[in-house]
């Protein structure tokens, strides 16, 4: 699980997406939790950085699951995620580890 804070944006992405990388090649096949809410703004490359990641996550054989409160300020910004993104996000963290695990994909 990643507990992400402050700004994801242009300054701030790479170090996120190099701690992501590791988690993702940490546990291949797992899930990767990113925990969002004390994210105070997700600005478009911080958005880019999570889909790379569900990316590589998924064709490890894992996932990547958001926990954000439909109130937090990252929420705002995951509207404009495409449909086909199949992002799974909850808005607790214990409706996320509790959830099933989202099933192989679809080729």
């Amino acid at each position: 699980m990643l507990t992400l804070a402050g700004d994801m944006d242009i300054a701030t992405t790479d170090v996120f997406a190099t701690a992501a990388a590791g988690a993702v090649t940490a546990d291949p096949g797992g899930r990767i939790v990113l925990e969002l809410n004390r994210v105070g703004f997700l600005a478009a490359h911080g958005l880019a950085a999570v889909l790379a990641t569900h990316d590589h996550a998924r064709r490890s054989g894992g996932s990547v699951v958001l926990v954000v409160d439909e109130v937090a300020p990252a929420a705002a910004t995951l509207r404009f995620l495409p449909a086909e993104a199949a992002l799974l996000i909850y808005s607790t963290l214990t409706a996320a580890l509790a959830a099933p695990a989202p099933g192989p994909e679809p080729t």
